[in-house]
């Protein structure tokens, strides 16, 4: 089902993307100090306690800040170079996971350093999530052609690649991935397309959108938001029953 958006569902969509982005604004807004920074993407921000991770970069160089609590971001030296990093993901036991361009995968485990554990693939990985570092999904793909779009699912040490045939076509990315427990799990990619996991079989589902759905976050089973678009912005609302697509309503001036 897919409907067009009145001026309150407007504002709801708009409150969905300032919570979505409004700490990464405020990374890209902090003072380095005298040191100029070449320019940087700052794709994702999690916060551990008082301490604050974020992830960026550019494409052929990856970036991490850490915050200790002071409100100062300090560059964290990775163990090795890596591209882009797109997300980064906390599990309630506090271990960290970050991942990005070409297959990298970062994690931290509490008190320890920062390990290097590449995915088994060349495609860019776009999200992370799970319950446990022994539940974990990462999703991605460069979206170009047949066959790019990548799903793991298992440990964050032994991540291992989920095939499914889908009736949608053209999906060749998979951007992010959430979800309210280890057995209701939502995947959202290209032209519309929506899997969901139910604890033992990945299902795909639909809104009635065929634009790319590159953010997804909820708040229970029951209360869950997407949100994409090309030439303009769309969205979708789980209730726990259907998803209900919407349409931005043209912006014009």
């Amino acid at each position: 089902m897919k409907r067009k958006l009145g001026f309150n569902s407007v504002l709801l969509s708009a409150v969905v993307l300032f919570i979505g982005c409004s700490d990464k604004e405020d990374a890209a807004a902090t003072p380095w100090g005298a040191e100029s920074v070449p320019e940087q993407w700052y794709m994702s921000v999690v916060h551990v306690g008082a301490e604050r991770y974020i992830v960026g970069g550019n494409p052929s160089e990856g970036l991490m800040l850490h915050d200790s609590g002071d409100g100062a971001l300090v560059p964290v030296e990775l163990p090795s170079p890596s591209g882009l990093l797109n997300w980064v993901h906390a599990f309630p036991d506090g271990t960290l996971v970050t991942v990005g361009y070409e297959g990298a995968l970062f994690f931290k485990r509490p008190g320890g350093d920062w390990t290097r554990k590449n995915v088994d693939t060349v495609q860019q990985l776009w999200g992370v999530w799970g319950v446990t570092p022994d539940d974990v999904w990462a999703v991605g793909g460069n979206g170009f052609s047949e066959g790019d779009a990548v799903l793991f699912h298992g440990s964050l040490e032994d991540l291992q690649p989920m095939e499914i045939e889908l009736t949608r076509p053209n999906v060749n990315a998979w951007f992010k991935v959430w979800g309210s427990s280890a057995n209701d799990v939502f995947i959202v990619g290209q032209k519309g397309a929506i899997l969901r996991w139910n604890g033992s079989e990945l299902k795909e589902e639909g809104a009635g959108l065929s634009d790319d759905l590159i953010g997804i976050w909820g708040t229970g089973p029951d209360r869950v938001a997407v949100v994409g678009g090309r030439n303009n912005g769309v969205a979708a609302l789980w209730d726990g029953v259907e998803w209900r697509g919407l349409e931005l309503s043209p912006v014009t001036g």
